[in-house]
């Protein structure tokens, strides 16, 4: 039995060489340190700006190069443990009560629309103008400082003022970090393969993470090297200069090259920190978590050598698994880091089934970060918690119009990213909710903030998606807090808890059912619970992108999309110095390309 993709499939994007401004690539050492840890640095690759390009409203593309080559998807499945059976058993599906709707009041202080699809396949200018592929999903980062807000998705990147006014962008993320186009169609070639953008705001600096797998440029099949990219700001403007470095991950883990799947980020008064899940490239290997952990001061200085300690990840006592998907915690503003420690949250349902603990984890030593021995040491802990599970897909209104669903009907012999469109199957899609990992965890006031996705049952509706969400006490590991949101007949999607150093806060979704179209809403956090949902912006119209609609390869086998549309995989929460809070979370557009229409919204809210 496998676990439900921990990362779904994401069409490729491709290549590897670096353009000629960037500096060269630092060298790999060792130092001493603590047991168990090993030490390298990241490359140095130069410096970079965001170029203001842009962006048309409408295109196509040519259907032959608009996906990544047949068959080159990130696709990575985490194998059951087999070690142990459910821990509970069908029957125990969360019952739960049913938050309900209510419309905006004033703590809604103003909602603009961000990157949307268009925005992304026609991202770039110059040598990157009409380079892109066409993704889904967006997987949207958001980071919010001095003033400036900035928004990254799969595979674009944009900067914007308090008032949603765009101040630069959209950029294609691959001409940001100096990499060679997704596809140049002129002469069919390849470029990097980049995914999964985070970004964080911390001391005047924003800092983004990407993940970068090379490819060989003829063909656009993976080659073997991969990575984590950063770009830190080189001041509070992120309109202006960023450096760039480069974390090699090729080798981490065993039955490499392997690849860092969807980057994780944090960062606390010493360090900034990066946790991914590998798995091996070219087999079906899956090695784990890994933590990496880097000197702030290095990293925001623009320093050529800033040192990285990979720390060992062991599963805790109690956990019959491996340990994935570490969400380290993020310190909001008006919160104090405790001295010489950093948290992370994951959850433990490793059978992907159900389950009701989640572990917390605690790096210490991280003061030493920067010094020429650095001790660290990461201990998890089990907590046990209420009952959380897989998530199933979520339903959308059958309302359309459905322009592309109505151009493979009448064009069946269409080859979408090497696959031939069963006719039979063009029915609404359904928006795909992924898995119950940890999503985005925030440390205020002394406490740890986390949700996810999970099953749940509310009293008056069906089984369907709703969110579980935890208060941790980390200091001696306990739950302090915990509890549902959910709503009769609608599914709510890949939340973004955003809490204040009072402990009031606000939660972001998805929020879908057949009486509406994907929209994206918002609760607000007492302290104590959350009341009810709030629509901030009522999807125009359906979901209609291309991983929804079910395929064969072109030898009659199933293709892997079955009529479950990506989504998410993932939105963003994040808390300003002034303790409100900004939400990005997808929703709908009626501007789009033939193939995808999905849209990002962006949502001030004021706890």
């Amino acid at each position: 039995m496998n676990r439900r993709p921990l990362r779904l499939s994401l069409t490729l994007l491709a290549a590897a060489s670096m353009l000629a401004t960037f500096g060269p690539v630092g060298a790999v050492t060792a130092s001493a340190a603590s047991p168990g840890v090993s030490i390298s640095h990241l490359a140095y690759l130069g410096s970079t700006s965001l170029r203001a390009t842009g962006s048309g409203s409408t295109g196509t593309g040519n259907t032959a190069t608009e996906f990544s080559p047949a068959g080159q998807t990130v696709d990575e499945s985490i194998p059951n443990s087999g070690l142990s059976a459910a821990r509970i058993p069908a029957n125990g599906v969360p019952k739960v009560a049913d938050n309900g709707l209510a419309a905006p009041g004033t703590e809604m202080v103003g909602t603009f629309s961000g990157l949307n699809h268009a925005d992304q396949r026609l991202a770039g200018d110059g040598t990157y103008a009409g380079t892109q592929f066409s993704l889904e999903p967006p997987d949207q980062a958001l980071c919010v400082g001095g003033g400036y807000i900035v928004e990254s998705v799969n595979t674009a990147i944009a900067v914007y003022d308090k008032s949603g006014n765009q101040l630069a962008g959209p950029e294609a993320l691959n001409q940001l970090f100096g990499l060679a186009p997704e596809i140049d169609r002129t002469t069919l070639t390849y470029g990097d393969f980049t995914s999964d953008p985070k970004c964080l705001y911390d001391s005047g600096h924003f800092i983004l993470s990407l993940l970068q797998a090379d490819v060989v440029s003829t063909t656009g099949a993976f080659s073997g090297g991969t990575s984590v990219l950063l770009a830190v700001s080189a001041t509070g403007d992120p309109t202006g200069a960023w450096n760039v470095y480069k974390l090699g991950t090729t080798n981490d883990g065993a039955g490499c090259p392997c690849l860092p799947d969807q980057p994780l980020i944090g960062a606390d008064a010493n360090g900034f920190y990066v946790t991914t899940n590998s798995f091996q490239l070219f087999g079906p290997g899956f090695n784990g978590a890994q933590v990496y952990a880097m000197s702030k001061s290095q990293l925001e200085s623009g320093a050529e050598s800033v040192d990285v300690v990979n720390v060992p990840v062991s599963a805790p006592a109690g956990f019959d698994g491996i340990p994935y998907s570490l969400q380290p915690a993020k310190t909001v503003p008006g919160t104090t880091d405790v001295a010489d420690t950093e948290y992370f949250l994951s959850a433990l349902d490793f059978n992907a089934t159900l389950d009701n603990r989640i572990a917390l984890w605690t790096l210490t030593g991280t003061n030493t970060l920067g010094t020429a021995a650095p001790s660290l040491a990461l201990t998890g802990k089990v907590i046990g918690s209420e009952v959380y599970g897989q998530p199933p897909a979520a339903q959308q209104s059958n309302t359309g119009p459905f322009p592309l669903r109505d151009y493979l009907s009448i064009n069946p012999q269409l080859a979408l990213y090497g696959a031939l469109f069963d006719r039979a199957a063009y029915r609404t899609e359904l928006l795909n909710s992924n898995d119950d990992r940890m999503n985005e965890v925030v440390y205020a006031g002394g406490k740890l903030y986390g949700a996810l996705n999970s099953v749940v049952k509310p009293a008056q509706g069906t089984v369907q998606t709703g969110i579980a969400w935890f208060v941790v006490n980390p200091t001696d590991g306990s739950m302090a807090n915990q509890g549902y949101l959910a709503v009769s007949g609608e599914s709510l999607l890949f939340p973004a808890f955003g809490v204040n150093s009072d402990g009031k806060g606000a939660i972001g979704v998805t929020i879908t059912g057949l009486d509406m179209h994907p929209s994206t809403a918002y609760a607000m956090f007492d302290g104590a619970g959350f009341g009810p949902l709030h629509i901030s912006q009522a999807g125009p119209v359906a979901d209609d992108g291309f991983t929804g609609y079910l395929g064969v390869s072109k030898n009659g086998r199933p293709n892997g999309h079955t009529g479950v549309a990506r989504w998410g995989d993932y939105g963003a929460a994040v808390v300003d110095t002034d303790g409100s809070i900004w939400l990005a979370n997808e929703t709908t557009s009626a501007t789009r390309t033939l193939f995808a229409n999905w849209a990002t919204q962006i949502t001030h809210v004021n706890p």
